[in-house]
């Protein structure tokens, strides 16, 4: 680039930079980080794979303070677990 600055510093998405905390609605904890460090690192491959990543300017998650929960059912017994 015309200032010497490599192509992969230039385009590089800022998240997870300083602003991880402000991304994590609720309390703060390692565990909670760590889940938003890893949703972001997934998003990110996910816009490689797409080849999507230097078409978006700036793209981060948000760990949102709620629970979702999850019914599977299997095949084999049709049994909630």
């Amino acid at each position: 680039m015309v200032l010497g600055v490599s192509p992969t510093s230039v385009w590089r998405h800022p998240f997870p930079g300083p602003g991880l905390a402000i991304r994590v609605l609720g309390a703060l904890d390692k565990e909670r980080l760590q889940m938003a460090r890893l949703a972001d690192k997934i998003m990110i491959e996910e816009l490689w794979k797409a080849g999507e990543y230097n078409n978006i300017g700036q793209a981060f998650v948000v760990l949102l303070n709620c629970k979702v929960g999850m019914n599977i059912i299997t095949n084999d017994t049709n049994r909630r677990k």
